[in-house]
């Protein structure tokens, strides 16, 4: 049994470094392609344009250096794209056709992908719930993660104001 969750701890440091080293690339890249678009905009229009449009790629929600930004959140979605890819291959090309041992599900697809993104549980467990055709129950579970994830980030923003303060 120690077995199963030493294979979930070693992939989850493993899916937790690569999800940090991916936020790093994601965010270096649209900086990048920000920053190439100001110096061959050649005018001050496209140049404010161009600034405007790198204020809003910066990373949104909490950032991979633990601050907080305003801009639209790139790396989270790079992150939760490619995890959505490698569960949906993991799984279905590999853990089903090659017959994995358990141990080797609980370290690829509990441990590396859910410490790399739990979105990809959700994208593939939501995609299931479509093939096996059940419609209604796809839809609920989608509107159930969004309203009330949303919800719950709101209040425990909320009881960290009302425990903390403003300044949490």
């Amino acid at each position: 049994m120690w077995i199963n969750f030493l294979m979930v701890a070693v992939g989850g440091a493993c899916g937790t470094l690569c999800r940090y080293g991916v936020s790093l690339l994601a965010n270096r890249q649209v900086s990048s392609v920000i920053t190439q678009s100001t110096e061959n905009a050649g005018n001050a229009g496209a140049s404010i344009a161009a600034g405007g449009v790198g204020g809003v790629a910066g990373v949104g929600g909490v950032d991979v250096g633990g601050g907080v930004s305003s801009g639209f959140p790139w790396a989270t979605l790079v992150v939760n794209l490619l995890g959505c890819f490698l569960f949906g291959f993991i799984a279905e090309g590999i853990a089903e056709r090659a017959h994995l041992r358990q141990t080797a599900q609980l370290l690829l697809l509990t441990g590396f992908m859910g410490a790399f993104t739990t979105f990809s549980t959700f994208g593939h467990e939501t995609l299931s719930m479509m093939r096996q055709g059940q419609w209604g129950l796809m839809g609920v579970n989608v509107a159930i993660h969004n309203v009330f994830g949303l919800l719950m980030v709101g209040i425990g923003v909320w009881l960290a104001h009302t425990i903390w303060g403003r300044g949490a």
